[in-house]
């Protein structure tokens, strides 16, 4: 769901700009050129070969793959140590975030978050929004486990 919710808000950002899924084609343009200098590699030519909106299929389920395990462990460590998330606190969490992908981001250059129209306002506010579903949707999840009944064991 975070990843959804992050999806959108740069999906309405590009429509702002008048430029609808400009960012993410941009950035599986990016990632295909970072993968192999050369494009030797047979995963590489098998990408370049896909067409616009085939690029934008492979990014957006690696994009959600991310978020599904970014998810996983936010529960998993939740769990461990005994945090009850709500969309405060995965606001906080996606603000966290945000600013170390950014400062991450920003220290392979700037010049491809320029071409993608990318801006510290942009990669921190859509992790905050990011960050706050994930607490949104982590809270309905522990509820949900409240209110299942127990188990029973039973001796063998």
């Amino acid at each position: 769901m975070a990843g959804m919710a992050v999806a959108a808000a740069v999906f309405v950002l590009d429509l702002v700009r008048s430029e609808p899924l400009a960012t993410p084609l941009f950035l599986s343009q990016w990632a295909l050129e970072s993968l192999g200098p050369d494009g030797q590699d047979d995963i590489v030519q098998t990408l370049a070969g896909l067409t616009l909106g085939g690029r934008l299929a492979v990014f957006t389920g690696l994009h959600l793959a991310v978020f599904a395990l970014i998810g996983m462990l936010a529960a998993a460590l939740a769990n461990l140590f005994h945090v009850r998330w709500t969309y405060r606190t995965g606001a906080a969490v996606g603000l966290g975030l945000g600013i170390l992908l950014w400062f991450g981001a920003s220290r392979m250059g700037t010049s491809w978050l320029a071409g993608a129209g990318l801006s510290a306002e942009v990669v921190v506010g859509a992790s905050v929004i990011g960050g706050a579903v994930l607490g949104w949707h982590l809270r309905l999840c522990h509820l949900d486990a409240e209110e299942a009944p127990p188990t029973r064991r039973h001796a063998a």
